[in-house]
């Protein structure tokens, strides 16, 4: 495991962001679709802030829905668990 230190909150979400963009373009270069979980909360808000737009569509399970506007305006799906949960 690599541990990594940063100046400040910031400039670790972005880096996040950047890897978390990476690994998904790589995913979605081989299949249709990609998929990764979050912590819920706010704690992965930051991160989806300097994530790149995304066109396709993005589904969120969970078993509230806390984003209010946010998930519309951003074109997210909610869904809620596990009454939704289709594997």
């Amino acid at each position: 495991m690599k541990f990594r230190s940063y100046p400040d909150r910031d400039m670790m979400m972005l880096d996040l962001a950047n890897v978390l963009a990476s690994e998904l373009a790589a995913a979605l270069r081989q299949n249709d679709e990609a998929s990764f979980c979050v912590p819920g909360g706010t704690t992965p808000g930051p991160v989806f802030d300097v994530l790149p737009k995304f066109a396709g569509p993005k589904v969120i399970y969970a078993a509230a829905n806390r984003m209010g506007g946010r998930a519309a305006r951003e074109g997210i799906t909610f869904k809620q668990t596990p009454y939704a949960l289709e594997l």
